[in-house]
């Protein structure tokens, strides 16, 4: 327990800047200055990043790398979710939750409420305590805290049994959050590169746990990821603010269809995936729906929300680079651009949310879709379109005429966006959005205004 003037100097402070503060050792001889100024930063930075944890008094934080590294709060009450969701209300009361990779604790904490007893094992022998002290501040009294290596950990622990009718041995799931930084210090992603290795222990995770769950880095192949592990059942691409921040596998003892998991925020899209990787069927549902649905759940081909997607309009293949947006013709064109999230652009399911929602792909390489008006739900951004034009000189100075500000995008184009804007004059921001695709092979400029979609 630090002394009162180190306590009193952290919430004194602990809003101002600590580059400042850390010259103030001096005049404060009595305030562990090294410890405060962890503890300001790590605050300020659970504020953006943890704001449920900065509301609370008497947490402490670790040094600052271990707080940028940690889970968001978004992703980890997505994470306790999805594990509550995958272990059953059972669970509760006879479940066991096992986290190998504890670090700060924050995925663990927020996962550990939904089984009956959770165990905890980190090697940083700095960041125990600090993750002990945080689960009772948080009322975790059920939590069981292990200072040591999770693989040595993982050797302990008894087999699963073949489960049985009747038989009363607690369901069990491992977490894993592999670190993904080699021994100086240096970003890895690969998962044999990662610590510890999944790869290698994919046979000795699936004999001591009904479930695995592992978080890899947003910047895998999740085919790839599916390839080299065993019994993956679910693939989870999870993103904040259309920003991809997480890649989580789920592995089962027995062998399930594979079903992928597209998060941004509070919706979710997901289909299902057969043989090797090509995907056969999609549904949106919103994210809680889909956190909850059994494992068999229905994912019918083409059925958006329970309502029949129109498969008819969607374009095959071959038609993909044929399609012809003319310019000055607004009546004869679609009127509305969808532009998937992030998780959709990671996972790759282009053709799937064509299928789902009814809606035409500009061509295969640009993954830009069009739609006759707004469409509900689509997991992504919707614009109105006001004018379509060629790179055409006359064109250009035609459409563009009035405009000196906007958004540009570039998919599948030959300039970047800020070689286009310097080719229109354009301003960066404003209320204008310009898409700049390929077709064919026309270049094709989709002059834009954010739809609110219903």
């Amino acid at each position: 327990m630090k002394n009162e003037a180190t306590l009193q100097f952290v919430q004194l402070h602990r809003e101002d800047d600590v580059n400042r503060l850390a010259f103030l050792g001096d005049k404060n001889p009595d305030v562990d200055m090294p410890w405060a100024l962890a503890q300001i930063s790590g605050w300020q930075t659970a504020r953006r990043k943890l704001p449920s944890w900065a509301a609370c008094d008497g947490l402490e934080y670790p040094p600052h790398l271990n707080m940028e590294q940690c889970s968001s709060e978004p992703t980890a009450i997505y994470k306790a979710s999805l594990a509550s969701r995958l272990v059953g209300a059972d669970a509760a009361e006879h479940g066991l939750l096992v986290d190998l990779t504890g670090g700060f604790g924050v995925d663990f904490s927020w996962m550990a409420r939904a089984f009956a007893h959770a165990v905890y094992v980190e090697r940083n022998e700095t960041l125990c305590p600090i993750a002990q002290h945080n689960f009772q501040q948080l009322g975790l009294d059920h939590v069981e805290i292990h200072v040591g290596d999770g693989v040595a950990y993982l050797q302990t622990m008894p087999l699963v049994p073949e489960r049985t009718t009747g038989c009363s041995h607690p369901l069990t799931l491992i977490y894993l959050d592999p670190a993904r930084r080699d021994t100086y210090g240096r970003k890895v992603f690969g998962m044999e590169d990662c610590t510890p290795d999944v790869v290698g222990l994919c046979d000795t995770l699936l004999l001591r746990a009904d479930i695995v769950v592992i978080k890899l880095s947003p910047m895998l192949d999740w085919h790839e990821a599916v390839r080299k592990l065993k019994n993956v059942s679910e693939v989870h691409v999870v993103s904040v603010s259309n920003e991809c921040k997480e890649l989580l596998l789920v592995l089962t003892r027995e062998k399930r269809p594979l079903r992928v998991f597209c998060v941004n925020d509070g919706q979710t899209f997901t289909y299902c995936v057969s043989g090797a990787s090509r995907p056969l069927e999609g549904a949106l549902r919103a994210s809680d729906d889909a956190l909850r649905s059994s494992d068999d759940a229905s994912c019918a081909p083409g059925i958006v929300s329970g309502r029949p997607a129109d498969a008819s309009r969607v374009m095959p293949d071959e038609e993909f680079h044929n399609v012809s947006l003319p310019t000055h013709s607004p009546d004869a064109t679609p009127s509305v651009l969808l532009v998937p999230n992030s998780s959709i652009m990671k996972a790759g399911c282009f053709r799937e949310i064509a299928v789902a929602f009814g809606v035409s792909q500009i061509s295969s390489d640009a993954h830009l879709y069009l739609s006759n008006g707004a469409v509900p739900h689509f997991p992504g951004r919707q614009f109105r379109i006001l004018r379509i034009t060629s790179m055409n000189k006359r064109d250009l100075r035609q459409a563009f005429q009035g405009v000196s500000q906007a958004n540009i995008a570039v998919r599948h184009f030959p300039l970047t966006a800020d070689a286009l804007r310097r080719r229109l004059k354009l301003k960066d921001g404003g209320s204008l959005y310009v898409f700049a695709t390929t077709i064919g092979k026309d270049h094709r400029l989709i002059l834009t205004e954010k739809l609110v979609a219903p």
